[in-house]
């Protein structure tokens, strides 16, 4: 179970893509160097694809001048598999796009959300915004009352010609 925790934390932080991306890269190593086309060229043992058969005839190349580095026989499985990659490419890129498909669409949803959550704040707001209008202006009320209650005894002893009690 923690494990699947911990994957599902990688997942939502983003490492996972960079996890996938170098599987994806360690994937495609694996597959062309076992490959027999890769093998079999690094074994010196090319079979001529059709194009070449012509120029073969033409003129023969040595088997000193065979080429068998990894960057030659590379270039041979990319010739020789080139329409099992393009399916390859054609999937990934509809994984991906699908994968941004769902991205989008979660996105829509949470500014749907984050939309309609702000109108609800704005309505409470405004409803805050006239109770403490309604409340500021019963103070106001409340403190005139208390001025003219607390000025009313003052005036009276001003006005009485009796000396105050002390």
């Amino acid at each position: 179970m923690g494990f699947l925790k911990r994957l599902w934390r990688a997942f939502r932080k983003g490492r996972v893509w960079i996890l996938g991306m170098v599987g994806l890269l360690l994937l495609s190593f694996w597959a062309v160097s076992g490959s027999e086309t890769f093998q079999s060229c690094r074994a010196g043992e090319k079979s001529d694809f059709q194009d070449a058969v012509f120029h073969k005839t033409a003129a023969p190349a040595p088997p000193e001048q065979t080429d068998t580095s990894v960057e030659a026989c590379l270039d041979y499985f990319l010739e020789e598999n080139e329409p099992g990659i393009a399916a390859l490419s054609v999937i990934f890129t509809t994984l991906f796009t699908g994968v941004l498909a769902i991205s989008t669409i979660g996105l829509w949803n949470s500014t749907k959300n984050l939309h309609e959550e702000t109108k609800r704040l704005a309505t409470l707001a405004e409803a805050q915004s006239k109770d403490m209008k309604a409340c500021i202006a019963a103070a106001q009320k409340s403190s005139d009352v208390a001025e003219q209650s607390f000025a009313s005894p003052q005036d009276r002893s001003t006005n009485s010609r009796a000396p105050p009690n002390i």
